[in-house]
């Protein structure tokens, strides 16, 4: 992703990653969730949501979410150099929609989001260096909401339209210093996470990789 990204907790579309977890929290007055669904529109942001609306309907306020009781935002720019504090201000609507020469959304400790740092901050609350997969900028693990799950006994998985080991999907579970090592993400998705379920759009992916995946399902010896 090389455009801000400001997605909805509930975005939509595209790139589709989701973890599903049985019951994670609940609230006082409403029983446990049997699931909880996150989807990722990978590189959508409120303008996307609006277009769509738009398109679809031709006003705002009648797509499905419009009706959810709770809407939330989460700001996934990228940490520059330094670790960012929770709660930083780095997202100016009236700076960013100025013109061109302010789109890049820069700030003194953030700059625009890649899919791996924007994954990261969504799924540990952490902001991190472009590149990174749920390692911080002094490259320690950070925990993931699948982790969480899994400590508390809960069943995760994910399924994406790209594969495994791109940015998105691969950051549900795996710790790396770059994106690119997609083998080693993939190994680590199939071989290590414990994953439940792990569906997606392979693309162009090595022999070898494949015939480790065939062999851990027991397919192909």
């Amino acid at each position: 992703m090389k455009r801000f990204l400001k997605s909805f907790a509930i975005a939509i579309f595209t790139a589709i990653s989701w973890i599903s977890i049985n019951g994670v929290f609940a609230q006082e007055s409403v029983s446990a969730p049997k699931n909880i669904i996150l989807m990722i529109g990978d590189g959508m942001g409120f303008n996307h949501y609006i277009s769509g609306a738009y398109w679809r309907y031709g006003e705002l306020g009648r797509q499905a979410p419009d009706n959810f009781p709770v809407h939330c935002a989460v700001t996934t720019s990228s940490a520059i150099s330094k670790a960012v504090p929770n709660n930083y201000p780095c997202y100016y609507p009236e700076w960013f929609w100025a013109g061109p020469k302010t789109a890049n959304n820069k700030t003194e400790l953030t700059e625009v989001t890649d899919s791996s740092s924007a994954a990261t901050a969504i799924y540990s609350g952490v902001k991190t260096i472009k590149g990174r997969v749920a390692l911080d900028i002094d490259k320690n693990p950070l925990k993931l909401a699948a982790e969480a799950a899994h400590e508390k006994g809960k069943a995760t998985g994910t399924v994406s339209t790209v594969p495994t080991c791109h940015a998105t999907p691969g950051t549900v579970y795996a710790h790396n210093s770059s994106r690119d090592h997609y083998e080693e993400i993939f190994n680590f998705m199939v071989r290590e996470s414990g994953l439940a379920a792990l569906t997606d759009a392979v693309w162009k992916i090595s022999a070898e990789l494949l015939k480790a995946a065939f062999e851990l399902m027991g397919l192909r010896k």
